[in-house]
């Protein structure tokens, strides 16, 4: 039986993810460390790239598959999932940082509500609410240059 995921609480039991593995260079691949430590993953994503850490956001670390992290993102949120899938390579570049060693992420679209997860996705008007709230600059940006809805701007 799977435990309930809600954001980033629990991995499914029954994922390959509760196996721990060597690195080569010695470090426990430890499911549970890499859930306390997601939280400062996106927030270090989001200190420099505001757009992809409200992406991030949206999935779940969900497996650990050798030295593989499995973000799931709700079938819904291909269009998050998608963008993360496009900046993978500077996501694996901070989840070394933060974790102390290197570790390849994959994708997976589930149905969050089949699969328990209670987590609602964010519509990319909620997203760059949020943006606008966090970068007062950007804001600012867009306030003045009226791009509040890009695809209904007279900008060519």
């Amino acid at each position: 039986m799977k435990k309930k995921l809600a954001g980033l609480q629990d991995l499914p039991q029954s994922s390959p993810s509760h196996t721990v593995e060597k690195e080569k260079t010695g470090t426990t691949l430890d499911p549970d460390r890499i859930k306390e430590k997601w939280n400062l993953v996106v927030e270090k994503v989001m200190a420099e790239k505001i757009a992809l850490g409200s992406f991030l956001q949206e999935g779940i670390p969900y497996a650990v598959e050798k030295n593989q992290l499995i973000l799931a993102y709700d079938t819904h949120a291909s269009f998050h999932r998608e963008h993360v899938e496009n900046q993978k390579k500077y996501v694996e570049g901070v989840l070394k940082d933060v974790l102390g060693f290197p570790m390849k992420v994959g994708f997976k679209s589930i149905d969050f509500e089949a699969e328990g997860i209670k987590k609602e996705p964010r519509t990319p008007e909620e997203i760059l609410e949020d943006i606008k709230s966090k970068e007062p600059i950007l804001n600012k940006i867009i306030e003045t240059f009226g791009l509040e809805d890009l695809n209904k701007s007279n900008i060519h």
